[in-house]
């Protein structure tokens, strides 16, 4: 049952950083960079824009996608990604074939309908252009333990008591779900055996078939 996410306030799942995401600084995610040549990026719920300004500062065009209501939330910093010429988008997204790279950090597990994850993944997918990458980053089981004890059950996870959502995932878990999107090639950062990390990292490309 999935009525109880018509109460989930999405822009209260994110949080205040000024570094961004650790998938970020990896060096398999700094070659991609390297190789998009200061591209075209767009980041998926971009919340305080810690990655966004991150890849305007590195050279990309970046595009930050998000709920009307987070820009409430962090005004300072979307000002600042404005006037330094980020552009913002705070409806569904609906581009095709125009990114090299996306990223979406911390961001689906904290959207509570299932069927909307694979639908803002798949719309992430056809806003790329050729063999463009997904860089992710989702919590694993580890890191939900606060949620589980603390939150009230809803759809396949939880509702916290601030009115977020939270869920977990692990390795088969997103990658099925990447796949389901229209992503291949998935490739999580971690140690092989790995099974399910504090935080998961992987890099996914765009199926071209």
């Amino acid at each position: 049952m999935t009525n109880c996410c018509s109460s989930v306030l999405p822009e209260n799942a994110a949080r205040p950083f000024t570094n961004p995401a650790p998938i970020i600084l990896k060096k398999r995610v700094q070659e991609l960079l390297t190789s998009c040549n200061r591209g075209y990026a767009l980041e998926i719920g971009a919340g305080c824009l810690r990655n966004s300004i991150y890849l305007l500062s590195a050279g990309f065009r970046v595009t930050a996608v998000d709920v009307p209501a987070i820009e409430q939330r962090f005004p300072k910093q979307y000002g600042q990604f404005r006037s330094q010429g980020g552009r913002v988008l705070l409806t569904k997204l609906t581009e095709r074939g125009r990114y090299h790279l996306a990223v979406c950090t911390f961001v689906i597990e904290t959207i509570c309908r299932p069927s909307e994850r694979l639908d803002l993944l798949t719309r992430t997918r056809d806003a790329l252009r050729g063999p463009g990458f997904l860089v992710i980053s989702t919590r694993g089981p580890a890191d939900v333990v606060t949620a589980r004890a603390d939150g009230v059950r809803c759809s396949d996870g939880y509702i916290t008591p601030n009115k977020s959502f939270a869920r977990s995932f692990t390795r088969d878990q997103l990658r099925s779900l990447l796949l389901a999107a229209g992503f291949v090639d998935v490739e999580f950062l971690h140690k092989q055996g790995s099974k399910a990390p504090e935080l998961l990292h992987a890099v996914a490309r765009r199926s071209t078939s």
